[in-house]
């Protein structure tokens, strides 16, 4: 992909994304570390507990197929707003639920809405900054990340200091009015999903070079994932760390994901897009053997993180090029990315975890770096394509 020609600058409309996408990053995370409360109040099965994460990817995956159909027919504006509100709805009847047919469908709420914020964001920051989209992406999956890290402390300090978890919601329900009272009258960018021709209209079709694109991007979020979900387990079982410790030694991961993403920022309006993937990768595959085969606790903590900081930009970048490859078709190219992710954070963790029952977690890593080599031959492969047409 291209280098960037314009000067990149950081409008209104750039803040509310910004923000929007923070609100995204709680709001996705916030059923995670409530679940154990939840569990202990309403007397869940892991395997119900667990069924949560999978409603909210089913959510995301209706976005996937129907968002940009929602956007296209209500406009953007529309749109994002009403992915908060229905983020939020679905949210308050997971945290208020007394039953577990509630906060099941809470989540799927939460996923359709959030899912809904979520590709908003994406394709309206197509159409605020054009060919400078990656720079504003990537700088807002800086603020995701500190809506991922924020929800655990949130939900845990609520509860700590006697207020309840449940109180988390009111935090968001406050901080969504705040924001529509700010930026409700922002004026939006007109989509450019309105230039498409008839012709593409009705075929709905995406280019090649997208889904090229996004078979790199599925395997960066089932990468990410994997490692979110399986890491502390890995760990206990791998050097036999304890399970507090090695629960808490996943922030190092978090953490490299945001450093990992606060220094791509920069980086991202100069360099080809494709050159930093491959670097991203590349950093991937250097960390990887010091955390898979490494014999200690420091040896793999020190590879988790260099995984974590190439792991950083994986999503951003891999985002920003699949909406670069459709230029003109914002609202369809960023709905489909949900089907993508959503896939992936649906299958990936369990297939780990069905590859580590079968053989051994240690065993089952190595898919992660399967992937990594994989999507290296496949960013190649785009890479040429998209000189090609540039």
């Amino acid at each position: 992909m291209t280098s960037v020609a314009r000067v990149f600058r950081r409008t209104r409309f750039t803040w509310l994304t910004y923000l929007s996408i923070f609100y995204f990053g709680v709001s996705q995370s916030i059923p995670g570390p409530a679940i154990p409360f939840l569990r202990d109040e309403l007397g869940l099965s892991r395997t119900v507990a667990g069924m949560h994460s999978s409603m909210f990817a089913i959510g995301s995956l209706c976005v996937g197929f129907f968002g940009d159909r929602y956007a296209d027919r209500f406009g953007s504006r529309f749109a994002l707003w009403s992915g908060g509100i229905i983020a939020t709805i679905g949210l308050s009847l997971f945290v208020l639920g007394q039953h577990p047919i509630v906060t099941l469908i809470g989540t799927l709420f939460l996923g359709l809405g959030a899912g809904e914020l979520a590709m908003m964001v994406t394709a309206t920051q197509g159409d605020e900054h054009q060919e400078n989209r990656a720079a504003a992406i990537t700088e807002g999956t800086m603020f995701a990340s500190a809506g991922v890290v924020t929800a655990p402390i949130l939900v845990g300090q609520l509860q700590a200091a006697g207020f309840g978890w449940r109180s988390s919601v009111l935090v968001l329900i406050a901080y969504l009015v705040v924001m529509i009272v700010v930026f409700g009258r922002t004026t939006f960018p007109k989509s450019l999903s309105k230039t498409e021709t008839t012709e593409t209209q009705r075929k709905g079709r995406l280019p090649a070079l997208y889904w090229i694109y996004g078979a790199v991007l599925f395997m960066a979020v089932a990468i990410e994932w994997s490692l979110m979900f399986w890491t502390a387990e890995y760990l206990i079982d791998t050097v036999n760390m304890a399970p507090e410790l090695a629960s808490t030694l996943v922030s190092v991961f978090v953490g490299a994901i945001f450093l990992g993403r606060l220094i791509g920022a920069r980086f991202t309006p100069y360099y080809k897009l494709g050159h930093l993937l491959l670097g991203a990768m590349g950093i991937i595959i250097f960390g990887f053997p010091f955390f898979w085969l490494g014999t200690t606790a420091m040896v793999k903590v020190i590879g988790m993180f260099i995984i974590g900081f190439g792991t950083a930009n994986l999503f951003p970048l891999t985002l920003s090029a699949c909406t670069l490859s459709a230029p003109t078709q914002t609202n369809r190219a960023s709905a489909r990315i949900s089907i993508l992710g959503g896939g992936a954070i649906l299958i990936s963790p369990q297939l780990l975890g069905a590859i580590a029952d079968a053989t051994s977690i240690q065993v089952a890593f190595g898919m992660i770096l399967m992937l990594a080599v994989i999507s290296v031959f496949i960013i190649l492969y785009a890479n040429r394509r998209a000189e090609a047409v540039v």
